[in-house]
C-alpha cells in the first residue's frame, strides 16, 4: 500500500518540485487558494482519507458563494494536488483513478445555474462577414504571422497566447 501523506505534505512537495517551474502569478493564485480555502479544510488530512463526496461538497458550497470560474480554479487545483500525490505514489492508485480519471466517477464541477449560462452569453460579440473582413485586413501584414494567429483564433477558437505557443510538433497533418 502507498505511504501516508497529508495534503499539506503533498502541496509542500509540489512547491519544491513542479512548483519551481510555474509562473509567479500562478503560484500566488495557488497559495491564496491553499491558504484561504483548501489548507484549513483538508491540509491535515491524508490524501487517502479525503473522499470524492467531500470534494464535491466543497465545490458545491464554494459555488454558493463564488463565481463559477473561481470555483473552476478549485477544481483544477484539486486535480493538480492529487495528480502530484499520484506522482509521489502516496495515494492509492485505484482511489486516484476513481476520483480523478474514470469519466463516470471523477470529480466534476457542480451544475451551472441558468443565470450563469445566461451571463456567459451577455458579453459575447458576434461579427458579421463584413466586420470580419475589416478585422482580417488589420492582421494581413507582410510577415503573415498575425494573420495566421487571427485565423487560428477565428476557425479553431485558440487564444492569442495559444497561437503563439504552437510549434510544428503540435501539428498533425493526418
Amino acid at each position: 500500500s502507498a505511504p501516508e501523506a497529508t495534503l499539506r505534505e503533498v502541496y509542500a512537495n509540489y512547491l519544491q518540485t513542479e512548483g519551481k517551474t510555474k509562473a509567479r502569478a500562478t503560484l500566488r493564485k495557488q497559495d491564496s487558494m491553499w491558504d484561504n480555502h483548501i489548507e484549513p479544510k483538508f491540509g491535515d488530512r491524508t490524501v487517502n482519507s479525503i473522499t470524492i463526496v467531500e470534494l464535491n461538497d466543497f465545490l458545491f458550497d464554494a459555488y454558493q458563494k463564488y463565481s463559477y470560474m473561481y470555483v473552476e480554479g478549485f477544481l483544477k487545483f484539486f486535480y493538480l494536488l492529487f495528480g502530484h500525490a499520484d506522482r509521489m505514489e502516496v495515494i492509492d492508485p485505484m482511489r486516484y483513478n476513481r476520483m480523478f480519471v474514470s469519466s463516470g466517477t471523477r470529480l466534476t464541477m457542480p451544475k451551472k445555474t441558468q443565470e450563469d449560462h445566461q451571463s456567459d452569453l451577455e458579453g459575447a460579440t458576434v461579427y458579421n462577414a463584413d466586420e470580419l473582413a475589416k478585422i482580417e485586413k488589420v492582421f494581413n501584414t507582410d510577415s503573415g504571422n498575425l494573420l495566421t494567429a487571427f485565423y487560428l483564433g477565428l476557425y479553431c477558437g485558440l487564444r492569442i497566447s495559444e497561437c503563439f505557443a504552437l510549434r510544428w510538433r503540435n501539428v498533425d497533418f493526418i
